[in-house]
């Protein structure tokens, strides 16, 4: 039941779509779908930190016995990540 109501859901979401484009100008379609993939992207990153904020409480600890996320980054992978972030010097 859940997984039709789903695939119906993402079938309706795909005709609102084309009905919104079909309003728009074409030359409007490509920058929609950038914006598009740009929401997408930041609510995927909202989701993993709402997890992880929830994996890391204490409620969850009390109801589901997590541990906690450990931090699991080793050393050179710390230092990779660091070496990818620009420092800026503002006088």
């Amino acid at each position: 039941m859940r997984k039709e109501y789903a695939r119906r859901v993402r079938k309706a979401m795909e005709y609102q779509k084309k009905a919104v484009m079909t309003l728009l100008p074409e030359s409007m379609e490509g920058h929609l779908e950038v914006i598009g993939g740009e929401v997408r992207k930041m609510m995927l990153e909202l989701a993993v930190e709402a997890f992880r904020d929830c994996k890391e409480s204490d409620l969850c600890k009390e109801l589901f016995g997590c541990g906690g996320i450990k931090d699991e980054i080793t050393g050179s992978e710390k230092n990779d990540k660091e070496s990818k972030v620009k420092k800026v010097n503002i006088s």
